[in-house]
């Protein structure tokens, strides 16, 4: 439950800077495969650039897991339990 009362006095800020990062990674790569899905992405030019896009979904799984991971460590450093387990890497 996310209380009204949390102040960034709670958590540190290097925590709070790691989950925007994190936030970030994980929006960029999502919008990516959702432009790839919807046939909206650019096709690639080169080989490297056709195997970066086919591990595009891979990505996004690593930013998720990064940003789930921020966050238990936020919360942790708040005195909170993490709000679900974390999934392996």
């Amino acid at each position: 439950m996310v209380s009204d009362n949390i102040t960034t006095a709670d958590v540190p800020v290097a925590a709070l800077l790691r989950v925007l990062d994190s936030a970030r990674s994980f929006l960029s790569q999502r919008d990516r495969v959702a432009a790839i899905a919807n046939g909206d992405a650019a096709a690639p030019r080169h080989l490297a650039d056709a195997i970066d896009r086919d591990f595009a979904l891979f990505y996004m799984e690593r930013a998720a897991h990064a940003l789930r991971v921020a966050v238990a460590e936020a919360d942790a450093a708040r005195g909170a339990p993490a709000a679900e387990p974390l999934r392996p890497s």
